[in-house]
């Protein structure tokens, strides 16, 4: 019957949805893992990485920013997203940076609705990328 056959083509399209997404969520957590470990800080900030698609899509939302769009960029391992965060205030956004995973370079460093970075703020970024530039990964 007509009707039993677009109902198993649509749960059939539901099943592949749901393992390609799944599969984006994995590889986008397997691009970024090795970086977990990354740390940075000083008294009152941090660095930290955006370590899931879910975290990107909410931090994106909070910063106004197209930062959601980037999940196939840093899936295929071409960058990283960082959060630099207040000790006292983590769960506003304060800025958010990307990094070139084959350089090592800082491509962008922006705060709220894409607003430049303050002199502390660049020194401090560049601290982190300082730090970090030319270790590379391993990947597990």
């Amino acid at each position: 019957d007509l009707h039993k056959a677009i109902r198993r083509q649509r749960q059939m399209c539901i099943r592949d949805r749901e393992r390609a997404d799944s599969l984006c969520v994995k590889g986008f957590y397997m691009a970024v893992k090795p970086y977990s470990k990354w740390v940075y800080s000083d008294s009152d900030k941090y660095i930290s990485p955006i370590l899931t698609s879910t975290e990107l899509h909410r931090w994106s939302m909070k910063f106004h920013n197209c930062s959601g769009g980037y999940v196939d960029r840093i899936r295929n391992g071409k960058c990283v997203i960082f959060l630099v965060r207040l000790r006292i205030e983590p769960l506003i956004p304060y800025y958010m940076f990307e990094m070139n995973t084959k350089t090592g370079g800082l491509v962008q460093l922006y705060g709220v609705g894409n607003t430049n970075p303050t002199e502390e703020i660049e020194a401090f970024v560049n601290g982190f990328i300082k730090k970090y530039r030319g270790r590379g990964v391993t990947y597990a």
